[in-house]
């Protein structure tokens, strides 16, 4: 697929599944994906300038990851936000981590970043998102070196799209979205957020704890 927008960073060329088979969907760009991508690919436009205040408000050379995204399938919203980086002056290795369960998805990102021109921003990992123990050890991994310091003790940037298994009981304070969160979000910067899109079946909502209110 050839991605094309009214934007200055350009064209990207995304690599995708050829078939679709049954429970095995993530190596196609759905629609919620697609649209993620675009407004990534220009949060001013978007109406999301906080995208770009996040990734100013980290762009030091501590080495840690700015952004993750969840449930990455082809990787085009990591391939759109590691392009506006660039295009913005930030080129940091492995700033984005794209993740996802699925290999063969896995392998699509790898393919897809690289022949986009951003491969060296995103370092591509293999997590299940829905499991709070991988969570934490990717935090860990990634972050380990700097907690003691409260420097980069988490993402600035969290976003993914069609993660619908995540907004079950969002008005319970334990629920996964907030519990995924409170795991990768950092805790520190007030620039930090997360973007997540999805497809809203009727009147389908994300309730939010009365203590959520502020983050």
């Amino acid at each position: 697929w050839i991605m094309e927008g009214e934007r200055s960073n350009g064209m990207l060329d995304i690599e995708q599944e050829g078939s679709l088979r049954m429970y095995d969907v993530s190596g196609v760009l759905w629609p919620a994906g697609y649209l993620l991508g675009l407004c990534l690919a220009n949060p001013i436009k978007c109406g999301v300038p906080e995208v770009l205040d996040a990734i100013r408000s980290k762009s030091d050379n501590s080495g840690a990851p700015i952004a993750i995204e969840l449930g990455s399938g082809v990787g085009f919203p990591s391939v759109a936000l590691a392009k506006t980086m660039k295009h913005q002056g930030y080129f940091h290795s492995h700033a984005i981590v794209a993740t996802d369960s699925s290999k063969a998805s896995c392998a699509l990102i790898i393919q897809n970043s690289y022949q986009n021109g951003v491969g060296n921003m995103i370092n591509v990992t293999e997590l299940n998102h829905m499991e709070y123990s991988s969570l934490s050890n990717l935090r860990e991994h990634f972050f380990g070196n700097f907690i003691d310091e409260k420097i980069g003790e988490g993402f600035n940037l969290i976003f993914g799209s069609s993660l619908q298994g995540l907004f079950y009981e969002t008005s319970k304070t334990n629920a996964k979205l907030w519990r995924t969160l409170d795991a990768l979000l950092s805790k520190t910067d007030p620039n930090a957020v997360v973007i997540l899109s999805h497809v809203r079946s009727g009147n389908e909502r994300i309730e939010v704890p009365e203590y959520k209110h502020n983050r």
